[in-house]
């Protein structure tokens, strides 16, 4: 956990330390145990459902030049959006 906490810049006490570390192990714990589950000839799961196609959209290139009709909306300043600023100096 030391070692984590060392890579990623933070300090840490030492309760915090062995509540992380025992943490970690959990999760260790969980994988290993994942890692035994028995998944052959079970389909997998997508989007919560097994038994219903979901329909997925085609993609659709448009290749319309419409950015008068997007900007129609905005303050026409410099051709684009403009944004608050977020990051201080």
């Amino acid at each position: 956990m030391l070692k984590i906490a060392q890579l990623v810049r933070i300090k840490l006490s030492d309760d915090e330390i062995k509540h992380y570390s025992k943490e970690l192990t959990m999760l260790d714990w969980i994988h290993d145990t994942l890692l035994q589950v028995n998944t052959k000839g079970v389909s997998p799961m997508r989007y919560g459902s097994i038994d219903k196609d979901i329909h997925v959209r085609d993609d659709v290139i448009n290749s319309q030049n419409i950015k008068e009709e997007i900007l129609s909306n905005t303050k026409p300043e410099h051709g684009y959006f403009v944004v608050p600023k977020v990051i201080n100096d």
